[in-house]
């Protein structure tokens, strides 16, 4: 089967499983808000998901590029699959208490560390470079039209039926994303044969580390990542906090606004590749989104009503995916692919693993000076986080991708 077909599957495999993954974490955090109703139990499960990548996150990059990541992501898929049916188990028969929420999906989040290595890795061995924006884009909008999808399916599930069907809905999703899965082809095994690793796997780590750091261009937005997902980890919770607790929205509308942020990927994941083709540089990808997320925050800071929260998420979710396309993209094409698990890796341990640190510092703020003002300051630092970013580019041209750059052609 030619990668042309197979780069089909994966897509749609890819929106299947983040559809699964968005609709029962939005039902899991509803469940919480009714059953646990603290803000801190709130944020001890949306933290769940992300507290694996700091265990063996970086390990998983290494096992990415020793083993076929085809094979890993059906693995991982079947994994977080089985997570959420045991939760429905425990659910269904009541027994569902914070303990077993947490331990379930410490382990979903386990099996999603290294299916998401494994998906960003394989993908430059689907298409090639010259395609990678593309399909990255179409990759994030997938992801986007889940978060846009999942919020408010779950929040009218939740309301009419308390969830179990959500969870019985994405068990079958899961199916369909592993079925599609099936049809890739196997991946080469890069690293076998290439002297880029070192006897023991700390030694690897090392390495990667420090030749993303000797990169300009890659330790500068490995730095705007780690900022910008300390200060995106804690909004979602924040936000259902605000709306549920201070202004009593209901599920359903709840589940809606949150789908702002899902419409806003979704157009940014698939504007971003035509932008870029017309000639819209690197540089100015990000220098143009920190715009749009200075402006939503703006717009934050003058109200925390839920229509303003809507439009301001809209504006900050369409900019950090516009941007996160292009670093992915940039990444890629700058990693040997023998290489490309660990490096991966390593982008996402700190990026993603600072997120349970966030959710844990604006927890710990909210309950001493309450949700709405947490909230205000975040917005607030989401402003100079924007400005500090365009300061920090400026014109500097190691940002830009043109052909030249593609060294995995």
């Amino acid at each position: 089967m030619g990668n042309k077909v197979a780069i089909n599957f994966f897509v749609i495999s890819a929106i299947a499983s983040l559809l699964a993954g968005s609709l029962t974490r939005i039902i899991v955090i509803l469940f919480a808000t009714d059953y646990f109703e603290t803000t801190a139990s709130i944020s001890w499960i949306v933290a769940c998901e992300t507290i694996p990548f700091l265990v063996f996150g970086l390990f998983s990059g290494i096992l990415v590029d020793r083993k076929n990541k085809k094979g890993l992501l059906i693995l991982c898929d079947i994994g977080r699959m089985s997570a959420m049916s045991l939760i429905f188990v425990f659910w269904f028969h009541g027994n569902l208490n914070l303990f077993y929420l947490v331990l379930l999906l410490l382990l979903f989040g386990s099996f999603d560390t290294i299916y998401q290595t494994a998906e960003s890795s394989i993908l430059p061995e689907l298409v090639k470079n010259n395609k990678l924006m593309t399909f990255n884009g179409y990759i994030w909008s997938a992801a986007n039209l889940s978060s846009l999808i999942g919020p408010a399916a779950a929040g009218i599930i939740y309301a009419y039926t308390g969830g179990l069907w959500g969870l019985s809905i994405n068990i079958v999703i899961y199916l369909v994303s592993i079925l599609n899965l099936l049809f890739l082809p196997n991946t080469k095994n890069y690293a076998k044969n290439h002297k880029v690793f070192e006897p023991t796997i700390f030694k690897d780590i090392y390495l990667s580390f420090k030749s993303i750091l000797s990169s300009k261009p890659l330790s500068s937005i490995l730095l705007i990542l780690f900022v910008g997902n300390f200060l995106l980890a804690p909004v979602e919770f924040l936000i259902i906090s605000h709306l549920r607790f201070d202004l009593g929205v209901t599920s359903e509308l709840t589940g809606f606004i949150l789908s702002a942020s899902g419409l806003a990927g979704l157009l940014g994941g698939f504007i971003l590749p035509k932008l870029n083709k017309a000639g819209l540089k690197g540089r100015n990808i990000i220098i143009y989104s920190s715009l749009l997320i200075l402006v939503g925050a703006l717009l934050l800071i003058i109200s925390l009503n839920y229509l303003i929260i809507t439009i301001g998420l809209f504006l900050i979710s369409f900019a950090i995916t516009a941007r996160t396309v292009y670093i992915i993209t940039l990444r890629q094409v700058k990693t040997e692919k023998a290489k490309l698990g660990i490096v991966n890796s390593c982008f996402k341990f700190i990026s993603f693993g600072v997120q349970p640190l966030a959710i844990f510092v604006f927890s710990l703020v909210s309950e001493g000076i309450e949700v709405y003002n947490t909230l205000l300051l975040l917005v607030i630092l989401f402003a100079l986080q924007a400005i500090w970013i365009m300061s920090m580019i400026g014109k500097s041209n190691d940002y830009e991708m043109g052909e030249d750059s593609f060294e995995n052609s």
